[in-house]
């Protein structure tokens, strides 16, 4: 008995599978009317496909009489267990790309219809700070405007890239990995642009990008208000230091906050400033760039112009190179305590 409960519970998980596995997929001609009459393309002729391109995927080229656009279906696997597949299409970006020279005036903002994300048109642009963003922003309400009349609550996506020197040296070193925190992306209707809430997004990403690091040119834009909201984020923590035993001890008591320097795994350089200056080391510079005696009397010169593709981010003692423990100019707690005596740790209390 036991064995024939097995054996049925092996095929009824396998049953649900396949049919996990092959919902809504258009291996077949037949697959791909259906998927198009569901989303409401009715006359439709298939031009092309499938065409393999790889590891499963596929795609139909489609044409749309009734609008005249040519269109593409594709099916992608999906990293899960089960041979999941995932059907999309481009039609909106098409219908977009054929108005294209029917917008209204949008210097400054790039209407990408071919590089759409699942289908959905972009507006992208670039802003140097918050009053760059906000003009940008004004001419992307605009075009998000005339999409909307084109079709009723079309997904556009909207794309706000940081640009400034600081970034261009971040990819050239190779750390665009610091540069994608502050670069933003999501899909949105008309309506969820223009209500506000996307440009203080966009905004909210940028002052933390720079609060985070202490970037100089950021932070003379930054709010108490923006700040309140970095800290309400929980995964925010800040900076404990102790004054005797052991800062991992959790019944250790001895230990002061600095509620505004930010300790996540160590302390990244621009924190670090902030701290040496709490703790009264003579400190020469700002938060991006400065020079400090250690407890040994080397020199160390900590900036987020050092960087390279063979160190990735370092500094200096006494002139020398030092990897710094993090990658992102980060150093850990035991460095901070060997070059300057301080033991520190996250606080996650109240």
């Amino acid at each position: 008995m036991k064995i024939k409960l097995l054996i049925l519970g092996i095929l009824s998980a396998l049953m649900c599978l396949c049919f996990v596995g092959c919902q809504g997929r258009v291996d077949t001609k037949s697959e791909l009317n259906q998927y198009l009459h569901s989303n409401g393309y009715k006359s439709c002729s298939i031009e092309e496909g499938p065409v393999e391109t790889g590891h499963g995927d596929f795609y139909w080229n489609v044409y749309d009489k009734t609008n005249e656009i040519h269109f593409t279906v594709y099916q992608e696997l999906t990293e899960d267990l089960y041979g999941s597949v995932e059907v999309f299409d481009n039609y909106n970006a098409k219908l977009v790309e054929k108005h294209i020279d029917d917008f209204p005036d949008h210097e400054g903002i790039e209407i990408d219809t071919e590089s759409s994300w699942r289908g959905y048109p972009i507006l992208r642009f670039e802003y140097t700070n918050v009053e760059d963003l906000e003009k940008k922003y004004e001419v992307v309400e605009e075009c998000a405007e005339y999409i909307d009349k084109i079709k009723k609550d079309m997904k556009i996506v909207v794309r706000g890239i940081y640009s400034s020197p600081r970034v261009d040296f971040f990819k050239e070193v190779a750390l665009e990995r610091v540069v994608d925190e502050v670069q933003y992306g999501q899909s949105f209707t008309y309506e969820e642009i223009k209500n506000g809430d996307v440009l203080s997004e966009i905004k909210q990403r940028y002052f933390n990008w720079g609060y985070h690091y202490h970037f100089p040119e950021i932070e003379a834009e930054i709010s108490q208000y923006d700040i309140d909201r970095f800290w309400g984020n929980t995964y925010n923590h800040p900076l404990a230091i102790y004054r005797s035993g052991d800062p991992k001890d959790k019944n250790n008591m001895d230990f002061e906050v600095y509620r505004d320097i930010l300790c996540s795994s160590g302390v990244n350089i621009g924190n670090l400033y902030f701290l040496l200056k709490g703790e009264g080391f003579e400190v020469v510079g700002e938060s991006d760039d400065f020079t400090v005696t250690n407890i040994n009397g080397q020199t160390c010169h900590f900036s987020y112009d050092y960087a390279d593709e063979d160190y990735c981010a370092y500094y200096l003692i006494d002139e020398e190179k030092v990897p710094c423990d993090g990658k992102y100019y980060t150093l850990d707690y035991i460095t901070v305590y060997d070059l300057f005596g301080l033991s520190i740790n996250e606080y996650y209390g109240e």
